[in-house]
């Protein structure tokens, strides 16, 4: 799959040594956050386990 994302956000993602599990983990959240119950947006960025 490719995905085309705005420069500011490559260019930080450049910078991390492990951009796929980045890339997969923020991804697994932001679907969770919008497929789950409502919620407030400050638990889309919740560190840790769901």
């Amino acid at each position: 799959m490719n995905v085309m994302l705005d420069p500011d956000p490559a260019v930080a993602l450049d910078a991390q040594p492990d951009k796929g599990a980045i890339v997969n983990e923020a991804l697994r959240r932001v679907l969770a956050w919008m497929n789950g119950p409502s919620r407030g947006r400050s638990d889309l960025f919740h560190l840790g386990p769901y």
